[in-house]
């Protein structure tokens, strides 16, 4: 099927060409986490808009729900993107596994950031969460 084609039928069904993308990196997402739970802390602070997205399409990794710091992306496509920025700078620099971040605001301040999801560490610990 042409791609025009394809598209054409997606969006019959309400799925643009940004839904498929979208679809397509919460889908890695996903993966990557469930083969290594403990990942989620390269996501730093929007892992809760994130967990939130997750679990708005389908996939759930528990209730528990964090501090947000300000108005992130309203945009799932930023959303997403600014995450996986952060966690691959993370990954690249060897920091998967800190759950510490130093987040510098608009006006200079720095503020330490501690990440910590009960829901996410106990499948790091290997008890059940309904994923």
């Amino acid at each position: 099927m042409p791609i025009k084609a394809l598209e054409a039928a997606l969006a019959k069904e309400g799925i643009t060409p940004d839904r498929q993308w979208a679809l397509k990196v919460i889908g890695s997402i996903v993966k990557l986490l469930k083969q290594d739970p403990l990942r989620y802390r390269t996501y730093g602070h929007y892992w809760w808009p994130l967990k939130k997205l997750l679990a708005q399409e389908g996939h759930y990794f528990g209730e528990d729900e964090g501090p947000v710091l300000g108005v992130l992306y309203d945009d799932t496509a930023h959303l997403l993107v600014a995450a996986i920025m952060l966690s691959n700078q993370r990954l690249l620099n060897g920091h998967a596994a800190d759950n510490i971040f130093h987040i510098q605001r608009a006006d200079g301040e720095v503020l330490q950031y501690v990440l910590e999801d009960a829901d996410m560490e106990a499948l790091v610990l290997g008890r059940r969460v309904h994923v």
